[in-house]
């Protein structure tokens, strides 16, 4: 069995038909984020397989865009079947009703005035049942929306759904800041906490276009990487400390790059800065508590003093 870690989940390939009892993560419109679907035994399924799910409200069709290593994580749906050909051509059918009822209730918020914008249009497996989803600032009365539905999708359910600015992207999806499909239109599970503090631990610039997604809302990858930075943090110096360096001399901490773990110093040189790099390991050889628990005194004038200061401890 092989593994490989791909952010914060394990993708596995299996080898032997039925070794585990897999579970894989699973997305469509219906699900909006990521879900975690159990598979059937001594059945597998592969990245991007489109099977068929079942809950309360019917049979529904999903992506599987990973396979879980954790096993014992909870599942939300259970895998009914991969999608045979009969199925693939119902969902075709399904698409030309979602088109229709997006131009129907479309055409019936216009009619009625409604402060609402529709943002996609779901058809479980057989039609049964249609989700309307719309963002809106306030609250909307759409009952008489919903009876002008009703009449034209005769024997089906019709459901509105109001949706957030963050659910609106993890369905329409993007691409990111980092050139990378948005994580909440990927693979994210659920959106989390995520704090202005998040973006302070990763050096980042207070800048709206540099910290918000598309949504307008910090941006997710803060959340599930802030741990990473913390404990690069807890081993890097901090910014105006004074640290030993390989040529005997000192200087001061200018600028950390938490990822690289390489430290940026300041050199006083008479009455001019020079600014060299090196890496945490480097530094490590000539500060003997360093980088953990180690107490760096602060910036004075007199470096040599500080320096003969720190190798006398």
């Amino acid at each position: 069995m092989f593994v490989n870690n791909i952010r914060n989940y394990t993708y596995v390939k299996i080898d032997i038909k039925g070794e585990i009892m897999a579970k894989y993560l699973v997305k469509s419109d219906y699900t909006i984020l990521g879900k975690v679907a159990q598979g059937q035994d001594n059945e597998m399924y592969k990245v991007n397989d489109e099977v068929l799910i079942e809950d309360a409200n019917g049979v529904h069709f999903v992506k599987i865009i990973a396979i879980l290593s954790d096993t014992k994580k909870d599942s939300e749906y259970k895998i009914i079947r991969k999608a045979t050909n009969q199925d693939l051509e119902n969902k075709k059918r399904n698409e030309k009703k979602i088109e229709q009822a997006t131009k129907v209730c479309n055409d019936n918020i216009k009619k009625l005035n409604l402060q609402m914008n529709l943002k996609k249009v779901y058809a479980n497996y057989d039609a049964s049942k249609i989700i309307f989803y719309f963002t809106a600032d306030d609250r909307v009365d759409f009952r008489e929306l919903v009876k002008k539905l009703a009449t034209n999708f005769a024997k089906t359910r019709i459901e509105m759904r109001q949706i957030t600015e963050r659910e609106e992207v993890a369905m329409l999806g993007g691409v990111g800041l980092c050139g990378r499909i948005c994580c909440c239109a990927s693979f994210l599970e659920d959106f989390g906490q995520v704090t202005i503090k998040m973006a302070k631990n990763q050096n980042i610039a207070l800048n709206p276009n540099k910290v918000n997604g598309f949504c307008g809302k910090l941006l997710c990858c803060l959340g599930y990487e802030n741990n990473d930075y913390i404990e690069a943090l807890s081993i890097m110096p901090k910014i105006g400390d004074v640290v030993n360096l390989p040529d005997g001399t000192c200087g001061v901490v200018h600028y950390n790059h938490l990822i690289k773990k390489i430290v940026r110093v300041e050199i006083k040189d008479e009455d001019e800065s020079i600014y060299k790099e090196f890496t945490l390991e480097e530094l490590a050889q000539f500060n003997d508590k360093f980088p953990k628990g180690y107490e760096i005194i602060n910036f004075e004038d007199n470096c040599n003093v500080i320096k003969n200061d720190i190798d006398g401890q």
